[in-house]
């Protein structure tokens, strides 16, 4: 009797685990034993079924892929695993490949390559989707890849050029001259988007004296920008989010970038070592962030990190999360709803955003409170209070009088020290203990994001 191979396929799409299905309904050797929606269902269902093959996207909700896919591999490792997805950029690829992925297929081509790909991954092998291959990711299983060229590249080595490719635009605003070499096979092309010409030349100097790397260019204008960055199709891009007269727009023009060349990995670049944006540039899935103080130390370092598909991010390692604060308790996907709220984004805006029923935000709303404390804080508690007046019930009468006064406006500990009759130094233990008793922030979420320079 023909062995079948037993599958389990991963999508928080419905229509998409349905397309997977349909495609292999047909195959007599491959059969399709259950499904998941989400990370942590199909780390479940891989420890449960025991499957030959699971096939799964990297983007889903809570758990994503490449979590899901470390952690199938660490219970079973005779499991292989062929990531099918529209994450096709160089970075996701390397990555997975990196954390143990037998195959990587885009959702584009599934219909045409997918059993193709099992049938390889089966006999030991591995598969990465033609469309990728032509593009060149840059991995070892894509050495039938060819180098990207540009007109952007142009000129002999070591001759000085505009950084765009268009001779008519060589004048243009915007634009900077930097020393470029002759690209070579292989190598990993670099596009700095920054107005200072000394931080260009430093930047060119330093990837011209590194085989591994070619410097394509440098700009600054939102619209020169977007058409070098299509026509050069850089690896990474270092984004300075300082640009001009624009406080922070560095952070529109990342969104520019994204949608001319989303294969790119976008390292923030700048002399801000605030966690506010430390934090923006983690949120909006920038794939690192370097100090121009530490470029000698770091930059070549980051950029190596990003094309092997990992996150570079030193300033806070992995954001003050690490740290000994309230929002290590919580879990990824509480800390992403958490991150939003404290940003005032609706729940219906942060459903629809994390393709998630508001149902489901509102459940994690109520399981951050309990982990972290109220939303909003004493205020909100004065406020359920009323209705459970229990709530309050381990506060002395000392701490109770600082806490109506709190809530009532009064939140500057000299203030409440004054109308209280007790010292500063004794108002401050006495906010302490209120805290640790109720388990929640004076000012809530919103407080606790500021102590952290989550928030501004």
């Amino acid at each position: 009797m023909m062995t079948r191979l037993k599958i389990v396929i991963a999508d928080d799409n419905d229509e998409i685990r349905e397309v997977l299905r349909a495609v292999l309904r047909d195959q007599q050797t491959m059969g399709v034993f259950a499904e998941a929606g989400t990370g942590h269902e199909v780390v479940a269902l891989a420890r449960k079924h025991k499957p030959d093959i699971v096939l799964m996207d990297v983007e889903m909700p809570g758990m994503n892929g490449f979590q899901a896919l470390q952690s199938i591999l660490q219970d079973r490792g005779d499991t292989k695993v062929i990531m099918v997805t529209r994450k096709t950029s160089r970075i996701a690829v390397n990555r997975a490949q990196q954390l143990g992925a037998k195959g990587y297929v885009a959702k584009g081509d599934l219909h045409v390559e997918l059993v193709a790909a099992i049938q390889a991954v089966a006999e030991g092998g591995s598969y990465l989707s033609e469309s990728l291959r032509e593009r060149g990711s840059g991995s070892p299983s894509s050495s039938t890849g060819r180098a990207k060229a540009s007109s952007a590249d142009s000129g002999p080595g070591g001759e000085r050029h505009k950084s765009h490719s268009v001779p008519d635009q060589c004048e243009a605003p915007g634009a900077v001259e930097v020393p470029i070499r002759k690209q070579g096979q292989n190598q990993i092309r670099v596009f700095l988007v920054d107005d200072e010409k000394m931080v260009g030349d430093a930047v060119a100097r330093t990837i011209h004296n590194e085989s591994r790397f070619h410097f394509v260019g440098q700009g600054d204008e939102e619209e020169i920008v977007e058409r070098a960055i299509r026509d050069a199709q850089p690896d990474i891009v270092l984004l300075d989010i300082y640009l001009g007269d624009h406080k922070r727009g560095g952070w529109g023009m990342m969104k520019r970038i994204r949608e001319v060349c989303p294969d790119t990995g976008i390292i923030i670049f700048t002399r801000s070592t605030g966690k506010a944006n430390v934090s923006e540039a983690w949120r909006q899935d920038a794939a690192g962030y370097l100090n121009k103080g530490n470029w000698e130390e770091e930059g070549l370092q980051a950029m190596l990190a990003v094309h092997a598909g990992e996150r570079f991010f030193p300033t806070l390692g992995e954001q003050s999360r690490n740290r000994a604060s309230p929002t290590k308790k919580l879990s990824e996907a509480e800390y992403e709803i958490y991150f939003r709220r404290v940003r005032d984004v609706p729940s219906q805006a942060i459903a629809e955003e994390r393709n998630i029923a508001v149902a489901t935000v509102y459940v994690h709303r109520s399981s951050i409170k309990d982990k972290i404390g109220h939303e909003y804080g004493w205020r909100g508690i004065a406020e359920d209070s009323k209705s459970d007046p229990g709530l309050l019930c381990e506060l002395d009468t000392m701490e109770h009088r600082v806490f109506e006064l709190y809530v009532q406006g009064t939140t500057v500990p000299q203030e409440i020290a004054t109308k209280i009759g007790r010292t500063e130094a004794e108002v401050k233990d006495l906010i302490r203990s209120i805290r640790r008793k109720l388990n929640c922030h004076p000012d809530g979420w919103k407080g606790i994001a500021r102590e952290e320079g989550d928030i501004d």
